[in-house]
């Protein structure tokens, strides 16, 4: 079956993976983005169920579920937008494990608490790429475990991090209840659960759950909680999976997540972003390990499990490039590395056959196109 393809409705791009595809727009046309989603009015579905739409054709609701996505008429969608989303989107692996739907629930706490994860969690364990994490966009399970760790963090508000232990305590629910679909260490080699798109945003969601989870053993709120002791056969299914799909091989990493048809500098950076956000889970979900390994709750016979071996890709690259908060600031730094004799993502340019020097001129070369 050839893999499904997700296009840019601003421009050529093509994605076989619908998270490509928002960071790609997140990346290269979020003023397009935001005064689409501004002007368009609810789609027949987000309507029907009195649920928030953000306006996109399709709509995110729609695309996670793959439903068709139609305007009224008389909408702000127009009609060609209307007709670009008549087509139904083909699921990936992470569409079928939405565990918790927030598109009733949409409030402006739950930006409070994204914020609050990005201010105190997220410089301690960067694993996810701020500058494209939009929470109406994201795996709603994914949103899940940012909320959940950004109510701990809040802890000046009365009754925030009562709730955040019990969001983890319905998270673990959820994640031993959907174990089936995101569980592959049994599958053998030839089972075709193995060829689907990673489950990126559900393997992220777990993470947070069993950092949670070791946070709460250093604070005197774990007395009634459940320890590592628990939620060591999710870490370790999780590290099974994570093996039995290759994610920790640096090839299959840049495989897949390379875009079907982009122009350099599109394809070359939502490709660095989404390879250096994988790099940054599993050296996370390696931390995790030893510190799992120290407690000593991990069976003798999976001691070897995780080890350094394991991990056959290149360090993440420094905070001073994942932390840009837009395109534009992304190659302004990328610069400034190269002017100081640095190589960044050089392993990342050579598999994908071109160079930051290419990057920059088809960069320069479009900007001036659209004055």
């Amino acid at each position: 079956m050839p893999p499904a393809k997700f296009s840019c409705p601003h421009c050529e791009c093509e994605y076989t993976r619908r998270d490509s595809l928002r960071r790609h727009i997140k990346l290269h046309h979020r003023d397009k983005d935001l005064k689409r989603l501004r002007a368009l009015a609810a789609c027949v579905n987000c309507k029907a169920r009195k649920t928030k739409c953000e306006g996109s054709a399709p709509c995110d609701f729609c695309l996670e579920r793959g439903l068709q996505c139609k305007y009224d008429n008389g909408s702000g969608g127009g009609a060609d937008q209307t007709a670009q989303a008549q087509a139904p989107v083909p699921a990936t692996s992470d569409d079928n494990n939405n565990q918790t739907d927030f598109s009733n629930l949409w409030s402006p706490e739950i930006d409070q608490y994204v914020e609050a994860y990005f201010a105190r969690f997220h410089p301690t364990w960067s694993f996810l790429h701020k500058a494209t994490f939009s929470p109406r966009r994201e795996l709603p399970f994914l949103v899940q475990a940012v909320v959940m760790i950004g109510l701990w963090a809040t802890t000046q508000q009365s009754g925030a991090r009562e709730a955040a232990i019990k969001l983890h305590e319905k998270m673990r629910v959820s994640i031993r209840e959907q174990q089936k679909k995101w569980d592959v260490s049994g599958c053998k080699d030839d089972d075709p659960q193995l060829q689907e798109a990673w489950p990126i945003g559900t393997s992220q969601a777990i993470l947070l759950f069993l950092v949670f989870t070791t946070m709460l053993e250093t604070r005197q709120e774990a007395a009634a909680a459940p320890s590592t002791q628990n939620d060591r056969d999710i870490l370790i299914a999780l590290v099974k999976s994570c093996r039995k799909r290759g994610m920790f091989s640096h090839e299959n990493m840049i495989t897949q997540f390379r875009s079907v048809g982009a122009r350099p500098y599109h394809a070359t950076l939502c490709a660095w972003v989404s390879v250096e956000e994988i790099k940054r889970f599993a050296a996370a979900l390696y931390q995790v390990w030893r510190l799992y390994e120290q407690s000593g709750v991990l069976p003798e016979e999976e001691a070897e499990l995780l080890e350094d071996e394991h991990l056959q890709f290149p360090m993440p690259d420094g905070e001073f490039l994942w932390d840009a908060d837009s395109e534009a600031d992304l190659l302004r730094r990328i610069g400034e590395e190269k002017s100081r004799g640095a190589r960044p993502c050089e392993k990342e340019m050579q598999w994908l056959g071109t160079s930051w020097d290419d990057i920059l001129t088809d960069y320069i070369r479009q900007r001036e196109a659209a004055t």
